[in-house]
């Protein structure tokens, strides 16, 4: 045709637009034809749908959790109903093309997951959000305690979390290795007694603990704490 070229943007049969650089934005999905004119009136017309571009979004089980055997649920929360594949990245080096994926982390941290979305047309969008898994279990145990009754730290056990508490044992053994105090009671702690009653001297003392976390995993820790007045 010979310039100048009017551009006409036609859908259900009106003319919503109109110019002379054929660039029409801000348009809604739907079915459109372009009518172009020349100087003299003749023309071509061509024919287009145009589809909204798809929205990323995904939903998690929980975003701060501890570290179990129970796998984390994704759900797929993306908006587009020609989605034709679904790339998961879970931040750890794995991943997954399932639309609703379920995966099991083995270590604890701070882990990006994305989705990535692409439709039948070619039409691309990811999000990307955080979780933070936490260590299956905390342990700590103080090494001197004060069995003098003001209430302070009078007795002696470990604070423990996400254990099995029906695997509880801690020992307590004199400096010869005799074993002076057992309970498998979590809130029973060491007195500085023997089992008849008897108070002990200041002295340094060894304990053992044994428990299992709620992943399963037998711990055992050994030390020494400082009985003192």
């Amino acid at each position: 045709g010979t310039p100048i070229y009017q551009y006409n943007l036609i859908t259900d049969g009106v003319t919503i637009a109109t110019n002379n650089q054929g660039i029409f934005t801000n348009l809604e999905e739907g079915e459109y034809a372009v009518l172009v004119l020349d100087l003299f009136a003749c023309e071509a017309q061509a024919e287009f749908t145009l589809n909204s571009r798809p929205f990323a979004d995904f939903s998690i089980d929980e975003y701060e959790f501890m570290l179990s055997n129970t796998p984390t649920n994704f759900t797929d929360l993306s908006i587009d109903s020609n989605i034709s594949s679904w790339e998961w990245d879970f931040g750890d080096g794995n991943s997954s093309n399932e639309q609703n994926p379920s995966y099991l982390y083995t270590e604890p941290g701070s882990y990006y997951i994305t989705l990535s979305i692409t439709d039948e047309y070619g039409c691309e969008d990811e999000i990307k959000k955080e979780i933070q898994i936490l260590q299956d279990y905390y342990s700590y145990t103080p090494d001197v305690f004060t069995p003098n009754n003001d209430g302070v730290n009078d007795t002696f056990s470990p604070s423990l979390l996400n254990i099995d508490m029906n695997t509880y044992n801690l020992r307590i053994y004199d400096r010869w290795g005799k074993e002076i105090f057992e309970t498998n009671n979590y809130e029973v702690g060491w007195d500085g007694k023997l089992q008849d009653g008897t108070m002990l001297p200041p002295d340094v003392y060894s304990y053992k603990i044994i428990y299992t976390t709620n992943l399963g995993e037998e711990k055992k820790e050994t030390g020494k704490i400082t009985m003192a007045r």
